[in-house]
């Protein structure tokens, strides 16, 4: 009768604090004595979570009539696999969810964990922080979910990898052969990014800004794995459209702009197809390519050498100087009717 009374609305979401931090100590008592099957509803869960968490926002506040409590909370749920349970991880490592419904119930209980660990601003040195992360990144590195035959999956495990990987930025704790498998399923997220339709269109999205903001995209230059890294202009300047957000247009722009010196054939290849006259591509594609060349000087190579590069890049493509657009010209210094190119080689 207890275990269900303490669940109700106006214990979990009652007004004082300290009648919050009660509830939580109970539950996570009760939490322990039923682990690993906890008699409550998934759903119940997520709110006993939420709860649990926020009881540690004040453990540095030693004059609190709930501290003692806090204290014993925490070393409850650090006994036993309580964070496991709470969002789904031990029952997603044992016994694989036998639909893609169901297994994007569990990344979606994973991203809320993540996203309210991040909001509790609990410090990082407790084992339960990294217990979380780590629990949770274990699940999302497992090849029955980063190889999932649903697309959706594959996006919302990808999104959870970018939360997980904002805590240990710029070290992540997989081995190589991992780093470049999470590489792949997040870069591969933004192949739907053209289509607003999508039910992960949302966060596809999430995953380019966290993508940007951390500079993921560097992973496979650590790893001098530079494959997957080619393909990301191809797939920026093919998905962007009209109606992205300007942060979208712009974090694509200085990705494209990032890569071109590891990648520095394909990229400008690439961005050239977007900048030939008739070419039949969209307008904002066009935008995107001219305005990743119009910023080379934040290419990390000399001016010279990108000239060089880009001029080889012309010679290769069969077409002259005049077939593109005047940015073109211009970087490479000369005159569209004027220009001659083979002087510059070598």
């Amino acid at each position: 009768m207890l275990k269900s009374t303490i669940v109700g609305d106006e214990f979990l979401n009652h007004d004082d604090v300290d009648v919050r931090v009660a509830v939580a100590a109970c539950l996570s008592e009760t939490l322990k004595l039923t682990s690993p099957d906890p008699p409550y509803h998934h759903d119940t869960l997520e709110d006993i979570f939420s709860l649990i968490v926020s009881s540690f926002k004040n453990l540095d506040d030693m004059s609190s009539p709930s501290y003692e409590k806090r204290i014993s909370i925490l070393q409850s749920v650090n006994e036993v696999n309580a964070w496991a349970v709470m969002v789904g991880l031990d029952y997603s490592l044992v016994v694989p969810p036998s639909s893609a419904a169901e297994l994007l119930k569990i990344l979606e209980n994973i991203s809320k964990c993540l996203l309210k660990l991040q909001k509790a601003e609990m410090e990082p040195e407790f084992d339960l922080y990294w217990f979380v992360l780590f629990k949770s990144m274990r699940v999302l590195t497992k090849e029955d979910i980063l190889n999932h035959e649903d697309v959706d999956v594959r996006v919302a495990a990808a999104a959870c990898l970018t939360e997980a990987m904002y805590f240990t930025s710029p070290h992540f704790p997989f081995t190589r052969q991992e780093l470049r498998d999470v590489f792949i399923i997040m870069a591969s997220s933004f192949e739907g990014l053209d289509d607003i339709s999508s039910p992960s269109y949302e966060k596809r999205i999430y995953i380019l800004r966290n993508f940007d903001e951390l500079d993921l995209w560097r992973i496979p230059v650590g790893l001098c794995y530079y494959q997957p890294l080619a393909k990301l202009p191809q797939t920026f300047l093919t998905t962007i459209r009209e109606h992205h957000p300007k942060e979208v247009f712009e974090a694509m722009r200085d990705m494209i702009i990032g890569v071109v010196p590891y990648v520095t054939d394909q990229a400008l290849t690439t961005i050239l197809t977007y900048l030939r006259k008739g070419a039949e591509v969209p307008q904002v594609s066009r935008k995107l390519a001219e305005e990743a060349l119009s910023n080379f000087d934040k290419f990390s190579y000399t001016l010279t050498n990108f000239k060089k590069n880009l001029i080889h890049a012309v010679i290769s493509s069969g077409f002259s100087l005049e077939d593109y657009s005047d940015i073109v010209a211009k970087i490479c210094g000369g005159k569209l009717q004027m220009f001659t190119l083979w002087p510059l080689i070598g």
